[in-house]
């Protein structure tokens, strides 16, 4: 089984994501003037938001979520780098795609880019549970061919 399908959750090397030309799923976004630190940048917290509109925007458009009517999905782990500062006005493009699949979990990666520039990279891991017992449940196998249909790295 190759090692994007095993889903053991190792991290990546985030730097892998730094190229914007391994994406194929883009979402835009702006900086906020509440997403503002003392500093004039956009703070931590904003860029981690950011990254996760990226991240629901990809399950939508996927249409993971109708395939899993019985489960939820929450998230196990998060890691982001911070790369550049992010100021505002900004447009910010979003690359999106998965990592690795596993039997019950998935990670989902991003970069984020400035003008092309990219600022922050990311990795969520997602694990589906049971909706009943909240305990981990297998991805159905449609879901698992999406999601590995979608692997970039």
């Amino acid at each position: 089984m190759p090692a994007s399908m095993r889903g053991d959750m190792d991290m990546i090397d985030l730097n892998l994501l730094r190229d914007p030309a391994r994406f194929r799923h883009w979402v835009q976004d702006h900086v906020r003037f509440g997403d503002l630190d003392p500093l004039g940048h956009a703070n931590n917290n904003a860029i981690n938001i950011i990254m996760e509109n990226g991240r629901v925007c990809l399950t939508e458009r996927l249409e993971i979520r109708p395939l899993l009517p019985d489960g939820l999905m929450v998230i196990k782990t998060t890691r982001t780098e911070f790369n550049a500062e992010v100021h505002r006005p900004a447009r910010l493009d979003i690359g999106v795609g998965i990592g690795t699949v596993g039997t019950s979990s998935f990670s989902i990666l991003a970069g984020l880019f400035v003008n092309g520039t990219n600022a922050a990279t990311h990795e969520a891991w997602m694990v589906l549970i049971d909706r009943q017992t909240r305990r981990p449940t297998p991805l159905p196998p449609e879901a698992r061919a999406i999601l590995a249909n979608n692997i970039i790295l």
